[in-house]
């Protein structure tokens, strides 16, 4: 009980703080187990086309529900473990991760836009992704330099 008293405790403290982390956490998440579970999503539009080239359903279920684990993971360890000195390091490596999968989405789709008649649609939004785990990554990457400051002057 006390165990899950420090890991709500931690989360709720952080939340607000890494917002768009956890947000980022719900299209992984959801678009993984939509990909699970409806396995012909890329044969039914021309957007996936692309996607679809590079890996099937099950691959990217994977990918996206790895990086979602991954993400949840970290935020964990970032709201229960403050001492903890390699907290942003993981959340930055969770936005890397979550950039690289969310730009391949972004640029397979904007290919089958412009060469296979697919929709704008999932351009915006999967920019918008990969725009996000961007500022994610920033913010991570300022922890780290904060983190570092501190170290110094605590020498």
């Amino acid at each position: 009980m006390i165990v899950v008293r420090r890991l709500s405790d931690g989360i709720v403290a952080h939340f607000p703080i890494r917002f768009s982390e956890w947000l980022m956490l719900f299209p992984a998440v959801a678009m993984g187990v939509a990909l699970r579970f409806q396995q012909d999503m890329f044969s039914l539009t021309p957007s996936f086309v692309a996607v679809a080239r590079w890996g099937d359903e099950a691959f990217w279920a994977v990918l996206l529900l790895s990086c979602g684990a991954m993400r949840l993971l970290a935020l964990i360890v970032n709201g229960t473990f403050a001492g903890f000195r390699w907290s942003p390091h993981l959340r930055a490596l969770a936005s890397v991760f979550g950039a690289l999968t969310w730009a391949q989405f972004a640029v397979g789709i904007l290919s089958a836009a412009v060469f296979e008649g697919g929709t704008w649609s999932g351009v915006v939004m999967y920019t918008t992704m990969l725009l996000a785990e961007i500022v994610n990554l920033a913010r991570a990457s300022g922890d780290i330099q904060a983190g570092r400051g501190a170290d110094r002057e605590s020498r």
